[in-house]
């Protein structure tokens, strides 16, 4: 290494590059080139569009309206529609179902009020949301909150 050279480089002798590091371990090496090969397989698959909406739900607060969503994804309503309609599903189901989810997580979280959770999920208020939860699951949110373990295992599936 030479300083004030108009490139920054190390040179390691060939022998350096071929010798193993001490910390090599084949059963190490095995389980990484598998998750890559999966991780790479994944990466090559098509996203279906149910998927690609259901994550920006999941991910995005507060959650978005159907316009901001087609906005954000550069469709038009009548294109992710065709797509959704192909893969059997809709926008209202696949918002419900997120909504179920991400409101069992927040009645979790003692420190978040009804009203925060509702404007979150996108309610107009609490009440909105309390009967949507209710509708959702069978239980209301101060149900579920007060006794989750409960209430938990016990939920509609909405999937």
């Amino acid at each position: 290494m030479t300083f004030g050279d108009t490139a920054n480089q190390i040179h390691f002798p060939r022998a350096v590059w071929d010798t193993p590091p001490p910390q090599a371990n084949a059963r190490s090496y095995r389980f990484y080139v598998t998750q890559c090969e999966r991780l790479s397989a994944v990466m090559q698959a098509p996203l279906s569009s149910v998927a690609v909406v259901r994550s920006r739900l999941r991910s995005t607060t507060p959650m978005p309206t159907l316009d901001q969503l087609v906005s954000t994804l550069h469709l038009t309503r009548r294109t992710l529609q065709r797509h959704r309609d192909a893969e059997g599903s809709s926008f209202a189901v696949l918002l419900t179902q997120v909504r179920c989810e991400r409101a069992q997580a927040l009645l979790h979280r003692r420190d978040m009020h009804h009203d925060d959770s509702a404007r979150v999920l996108g309610f107009a208020d609490a009440s909105a949301f309390s009967r949507a939860f209710k509708t959702s699951t069978g239980a209301s949110p101060r149900a579920f909150r007060q006794q989750p373990s409960d209430y938990s295992h016990r939920l509609r599936r909405t999937d």
